[in-house]
Parts: structure tokens; C-alpha cells; sequence
């Protein structure tokens, strides 16, 4: 089964995502009240704004309906939709009648315009580019911030008092904090790991997620290699290789170093869900770091109170971890969600070192500089580590991804935002944690600065990675606008986006670490690994690393929402009591309803994407572990099954899962390939006394005969 767009049922999901995006940018709309308090043009501007993102919305099944009603349309049906779109959406901004706005616009729409013809056979791509521009009109079109005084507002006796921060509802505590960090870390940990049982069935479905697996049991009986196996290449597994008499994964030390832990215990498949449990963690506290400031620099008219913090921390944690396609990632043995956790942890650890240089009233004299000491050598350390570990897990990704951490840490050193100690910390952690992977690749390859990746060439000369400029129409396989929409919902780029700009104060810093997945993109744009068009993994995981910004954008942008919500319930529940609720049920319904449609949105678009795209996947695994099966089913214990070109559709080497051998001396059942007599023959002089088995592929599953 061809895995991109990942799902049979490309237009419903598409549809499903769609229609959940232009809920959220609608509840961003109605909440922000663009055009409500002005003349009939500002008022126009609203209906505009929402007649293009209907227009935007409907544009993926609107033509094919139509003729199917029998109106003739035209082939570019689709983008004469959106220019449609394009037209409403500027006219709003002109309705605004604001020189940015209306520039914004028009700039906008002059790209667009010429998208079908600069990327062909993108409409998906287009509807998608056309989704982001409406929910960034939207905040461009926001009303203007309210600079009314806390005690002003109180004074006022205005029912919009009750939503400004006072010390009555105090601040989110840290017990609070810590509470919200167990039931997430619990929640993203438990939903990973059914993803990982029941749809995953507990095992990797590629030549990669084994020699992660295999390495990692290496480090985990403490080796960087292995003896070569015996009898050449009827033992190999793709992507183990055997150099020099030594045998190692092709992949990087960091994620194997990380799985050894849990391999040691033979708890493999949990290591990426406790990784989930963790990216989970580290992205509600930034999420509540980006809540906060918008108490201090609150880009918005309407004001906003302290439960902003801890709902920024709920949608920011849950949003993140509970994506369609990133569940899947999560529940697999892909070092992609390692990388994002290790990535949001360095950003965390980064403004932990700020706040360290920050005197705080509540902690003057001895006792207070001594904890800030401590913090600069603890969160130096965990910067050091997690940088070097995400750069020792995929480097590509480190390189980009650490080089936007790497200026804003510089910068911060050079204005002494950050101390000597935080300096030293990271240097020293960075040093020995690299220098430390630095030497497995040196004992694995017996030279230094290369990697496994440099024997794919001679191993696989077929294989051979190169890097040229995509086709036009190949762009979209590289930056997935229209596959990440359902693939990575409730995530999106048009949420998250609004959300990053509203960032102030120290939070921006937050966005700006963010920076480095924009040449990371670039770069996978223009290596071609022949999955230009196709893949078998789980969703476009090469980007996956955007989930991350996109969950802190959508916590930053829905959290007022949610805090209004909060605040329009308490609004009720008093204006029962006083019997004035005629009075206030249109209040309460501003308030609530922006979040009741946002999160509704959310839950209905996750729940319907679902069944679309994990029942395949699900087919996807059970296909490449045929052999596997069939064992099992068997009940084959004390023998050796060989397989062929014969025996599955999938390469011969992703089925011979074999544990290292140097530590694994008499297996159970050992898998080899059946390549030529003599080293068929080799084999069974290695292990014998065992029965021989040949597995061969049958009408549905893999039949076993002996051999």
C-alpha cells in the first residue's frame, strides 16, 4: 500500500481538516471581534473575512459538487475559487480602511495568485496557503489593544472587571504546575503507548525502527559493536552494517543511547511513548511561559486574566501529543519525537537560565543567590545535553534546529542576560555528552567526524541519497501544507502561526528558537531519498518537528478563548443567583462560544481523521511482520526459518530481526536469508541441531515448510 497521502481516503480527510481549521480561525474571528464595534465598513469586513474563509473551506469538494449538479466548470475551478477568496479577503482589509492591512493583502494575494502556476499540481497545497493567509488576516485585523488600568476597570463595576487579573484568583502555583505536568506527562505516555499496542502492535513496521532496536541492545549490554555475524550476508538486516569484522546500526548514537534503558528491561516499544510523556511536559511549560506574557504585553483588545497561564499549559500539552499521525510516530520506534522532545526541553532550558539572572524580590539575600547559582549549573548542564544529544540522535535536524538556539544563546551571553556559570554548565555538558558519541562513531567506523551513513553507498549502491532541486510540483512532498493538515491535526500551521505572533516579552524568544525548522525544511526539500511521491512511514515524519511550534502557536492563540470561557461560566453561574441570567446569556455566549466551536473543532476533527489513516497503517505493520506471524502461529521454537525474493513483498533484509548474536548466542528462532546453497549450508553449520524452515508468501499470510 502507497502510504502518501497516507490514507485511501484523501479528499475526507482533507475535508475533515478543513472544516476543523476554519472552525478554529472562525472562533479566532467571532472571540476578537473584528468589525463589531465599528461603522457599516468594519462591520462588512467581518462577513468578508468569513465569506472567503467559506470560499477556502469548501474548495476541496464545492467544484466536483457543482458538477455533479450539472454546472459546467472549468478545469481550474479549484483556484478560481480561491481567487474568489482572495478578492473577499482583500476587500475586507480595504473595509478597515488601515494602510498595514491593506498592504499585508495585497502583498498577500499578489503570491498566492501566482501559486497554482509557480507549484502545479498543488491544489491541496494552494487551499492550505490560502487557509494560513485568512487566520493571519484575522490577527492582523484584531482591534487594537486596550490599555485600561486594572483599577479603572474595577472602579467601572463592568462586567468586563471580572475578567482583568486580580490577587483574588492568584497566580497558577507551582504545585498547580507540577500536578498539570503529572497528568499530562500520564495522558501523552498512555496514549502513545495504545497507539503503540494496538495499532503499532508493539513493533516496528521498516528496516529503521530495527537497527534503532538493535542498537540500542548493544548499548545496552554495554558495546558500541558487535562481532560481524556469522556467515556474511545471510544475516544482514538493511540497515546493520558489518565494516571491518564489526557490526552497528547505520543511525547515529542518540536515540539508541536513550532506548538502552528501556531495552535493558525489554521494554523497547515504551521508550518513544515515555519521549511523547516527556515532549508533553516540556511543551506546557513553554506554553505557559507564552500565556503569561500575554498578561504583561497582550496583543489583543480583550483582556485576559491568570487562568490564561494554566489553560496555555493544558492546550499547549494535550495538542502537541495527541495528533493524528504523531501518535502514531509516538507509539513507534522513529527517533523523531525523541528529537522534539530533546528540542522543546533545550528551549526550556534556555529561559531557565534567563530566569536564573532575574532578582526576584521573593528570593533576596544569600539563600536566594545561592538558588540562582544552582539553577545556571542545573539548566547550563540540561542545555548542553539536550543539544548535544538531539544533534547525536539526527543531525540534520540538530544542525538547523540548535544553530537558531545557538545565536539566541549568544546573544543573551554577549548582553549578560546569561552568567558565567550557565556559560560554562553548557560548554562542559555539551562537550563531554558529544565527545562522548564522538567516540562510539570512532570505535564503530575507526575514524573520526563520519557516521554509518557513509558505508550506504557501498552497501547499498542502489540506495544512494542525493541532493538535487525538487520539480515544481514536488515541493509539496518536502513542506506537506495539505498532508499535514490531517496528518498532524489538531495541530495546524494556520493556528500555530497566530499564536508565534503573539508572543511578547521573553516568550518571543519561545518563536524565535522556533526559526531553525525553516532551513531544516529546505534541506529535506533538496535531498532526494527516492520518496518523492511516497513513503512508508507514519505520516510526512520528516517535518514532524513542526507539530512543535505549531502546539505552542495554538496554545498561546486558543488560550484566551478558553480563559474567557472560564470567565463567562463564573459570569452565569452569579447572574443566576442574582436572577438577572436574560441580561447576561449573550454575554456568556461571547465569552463561550469562541472556545466551545474551537475545541469542539479540535476533539470532532481528531475523532473523525482517525479512522481514516490508522487502519491502513494498521495493515501497513501486520503486512511487514508476516514473518514474524507466522512464526508465532507456527509455535516454531529451536529453529532456523529462511526467507527469499519469495517470500514478501517487502526487501528480504527487513525480515531478519535478529537480536545481536555476540549477546545472544542460542536464540530461540533464528530468521536468515536464503541467498545461495553455500550460505545456506553456512548458516545451519552455525546453528545445528534445530529444524529448518522456508517461509514463502502466501494468497494472504506467510506459509512455512520445511526446509
Amino acid at each position: 500500500m502507497q502510504h502518501t497521502p497516507y490514507t485511501l481516503y484523501v479528499v475526507d480527510a482533507l475535508m475533515a481538516a478543513q472544516v476543523g481549521i476554519g472552525l478554529l480561525v472562525f472562533a479566532l474571528l467571532w472571540f476578537h471581534g473584528v468589525g463589531e464595534k465599528g461603522d457599516r465598513l468594519d462591520r462588512a469586513a467581518f462577513w468578508l473575512v468569513l465569506g472567503a474563509l467559506g470560499l477556502v473551506v469548501t474548495s476541496p469538494t464545492l467544484p466536483d459538487l457543482l458538477r455533479q449538479l450539472g454546472f459546467t466548470l472549468p478545469a481550474t475551478a479549484v483556484s478560481d475559487q480561491l481567487i474568489i477568496a482572495m478578492a473577499f479577503a482583500s476587500g475586507a482589509a480595504v473595509c478597515t480602511r488601515r494602510i498595514v492591512p491593506i498592504a499585508w493583502s495585497f502583498a498577500a494575494e499578489a503570491v498566492l495568485y501566482r501559486f497554482p502556476t509557480w507549484f502545479p499540481q498543488s491544489d491541496g497545497e494552494a487551499i492550505s496557503a490560502n487557509l494560513i493567509w485568512i487566520s493571519i488576516l484575522v490577527y492582523i485585523l484584531r482591534p487594537r489593544p486596550l490599555r485600561v488600568a486594572k483599577d479603572a476597570a474595577a472602579s467601572a463595576g463592568d462586567a468586563e472587571a471580572d475578567i482583568v487579573p486580580s490577587s483574588r484568583e492568584g497566580g497558577f502555583s507551582l504545585y498547580d504546575a507540577d500536578r498539570q505536568d503529572l497528568i499530562l506527562f500520564a495522558v501523552a505516555t498512555l496514549s502513545a503507548t495504545v497507539v503503540c499496542l494496538f495499532v503499532l502492535i508493539a513493533r516496528g513496521g521498516s528496516g529503521d525502527e530495527w537497527a534503532y532496536t538493535w542498537q540500542s541492545s548493544v548499548f545496552a549490554h554495554g558495546h558500541a559493536y558487535t562481532d560481524a555475524a556469522p556467515c556474511g550476508n545471510a544475516l544482514q538486516s538493511f540497515y546493520v552494517f558489518t565494516s571491518m569484522g564489526k557490526s552497528f546500526s547505520q543511525y547515529t548514537p542518540g536515540w539508541p543511547l536513550l532506548m538502552a534503558p528501556f531495552t535493558a528491561f525489554k521494554l523497547t516499544w515504551l521508550a518513544s511513548p515515555v519521549m511523547s510523556g516527556i515532549l508533553a511536559v516540556g511543551t506546557a511549560r513553554l506554553s505557559r511561559r507564552a500565556g503569561a506574557s500575554l498578561l504583561e504585553n497582550n496583543p489583543y483588545a480583550a483582556p485576559v486574566t491568570e487562568k490564561v497561564v494554566p489553560l496555555a499549559g493544558w492546550i499547549g500539552g494535550l495538542s502537541v501529543s495527541l495528533g493524528v499521525t504523531y501518535l502514531l510516530n509516538a507509539g513507534s520506534r522513529y527517533s523523531h519525537v525523541a528529537v522534539m522532545a530533546l528540542f522543546v526541553w533545550s528551549i526550556e532550558a534556555l529561559l531557565r537560565l534567563l530566569d536564573a539572572r532575574i532578582v526576584d524580590s521573593d528570593f533576596d539575600g544569600e539563600a536566594g543567590a545561592r538558588s540562582r547559582r544552582r539553577q545556571q549549573w542545573f539548566w547550563g548542564s540540561v542545555l548542553g545535553i539536550t543539544v548535544a544529544l538531539t544533534g547525536a540522535t539526527r543531525p540534520s535536524d540538530g544542525a538547523c534546529l540548535d544553530f537558531a538556539l545557538g545565536i539566541i544563546f549568544l546573544v543573551d551571553l554577549a548582553r549578560r542576560r546569561i552568567g558565567w556559570r550557565g556559560f560554562v554548565a553548557t560548554g562542559v555538558s555539551l562537550s563531554l555528552v558529544g565527545g562522548f558519541c564522538l567516540v562510539i562513531l570512532r570505535l564503530q567506523l575507526g575514524e573520526w567526524f563520519t557516521t554509518g551513513y557513509s558505508l550506504n553507498s557501498i552497501i547499498h549502491p542502489w540506495n544512494i541519497v542525493r541532493y538535487d532541486w525538487p520539480a515544481p510540483e514536488q515541493w509539496k512532498y518536502s513542506i506537506p501544507l495539505a498532508t499535514g493538515e490531517y496528518c498532524w491535526f489538531p495541530c495546524s500551521i494556520a493556528i500555530g502561526i497566530v499564536g508565534l505572533c503573539a508572543m511578547r516579552g521573553l516568550a518571543s524568544r519561545i518563536a524565535w528558537s522556533t526559526v531553525g525548522v525553516v532551513p531544516l525544511l529546505v534541506y529535506y526539500s533538496f535531498i532526494d531519498m527516492g520518496t518523492r511521491g511516497r513513503d512508508w512511514g507514519y505520516g510526512p515524519r520528516y517535518a514532524l518537528i513542526l507539530v512543535v511550534p505549531m502546539a505552542l502557536g495554538t496554545a498561546t492563540a486558543l488560550a484566551p478563548l478558553a480563559a474567557a470561557a472560564r470567565s463567562g461560566l463564573a459570569q452565569w453561574d452569579l447572574a443566576r443567583a442574582r436572577a438577572r441570567a436574560t441580561r447576561t446569556v449573550e454575554g456568556v455566549a461571547r465569552r463561550g462560544g469562541p472556545w466551545a466551536i474551537a475545541a469542539s473543532a479540535m476533539i470532532i476533527g481528531t475523532l473523525r481523521i482517525i479512522p481514516l489513516i490508522w487502519p491502513g497503517i494498521h495493515s501497513f505493520v501486520v503486512s511487514h511482520g508476516k514473518v514474524e506471524a507466522g512464526i508465532q502461529r507456527e509455535n516454531l521454537h529451536h529453529a532456523v526459518v529462511f526467507v527469499g525474493v519469495d517470500t514478501s513483498e517487502w526487501d528480504i533484509m527487513d525480515a531478519t530481526e535478529n537480536m545481536p548474536f555476540q549477546f545472544f548466542r542460542h536464540p530461540d528462532v533464528v530468521i536468515a536469508i536464503d541467498r545461495d546453497p553455500n550460505l545456506t549450508q553456512c548458516v545451519k553449520d552455525a546453528f545445528p541441531g534445530r529444524s529448518y524452515w522456508r517461509a514463502r508468501r502466501g494468497t494472504t499470510d506467510i506459509s512455512l515448510q520445511p526446509f
